[in-house]
């Protein structure tokens, strides 16, 4: 029957799909990590920078400061929040994608099956 080629179809469109989300949610993690990775620290030699510059005999806070703002910058100039964000709304999409065709082979063709039989 014509309905046994589209099930193999949707069967390697779910695969492709399922290989996918699972692709962009991976990297979705990954910048999710970078982003936590620069920031964190971040946050944590701004604080230190803020409490040293109340020692004036310390050269730490210039040098914390300029840490702080390279840290800062690369933070801006990678956008690994967005590209986290993006990566998982492929994710997402694609996933999507693979539930409706799952529907497709599981629900639609078995009533294209049914309605073949009906008018032979």
């Amino acid at each position: 029957m014509k309905t046994d080629k589209i099930k193999q179809e949707c069967i390697r469109i779910e695969e492709d799909a399922l290989y996918s989300s699972k692709g962009h949610y991976n990297a979705s993690n990954f910048w999710s990590k970078v982003h936590y990775g620069i920031g964190l620290p971040m946050v944590v030699l701004s604080a230190w920078t803020g409490l040293d510059v109340f020692n004036y005999e310390s050269r730490w806070a210039g040098y914390l400061a300029i840490i702080v703002a390279t840290l800062a910058s690369l933070q801006t100039f990678i956008k690994s929040d967005d590209k986290s964000l993006q990566h998982k709304n492929s994710g997402d999409e694609f996933n999507g994608l693979k539930n409706e065709v799952r529907r497709l082979r599981e629900i639609k063709t078995d009533a294209i099956e049914e309605s073949q039989l009906i008018k032979n």
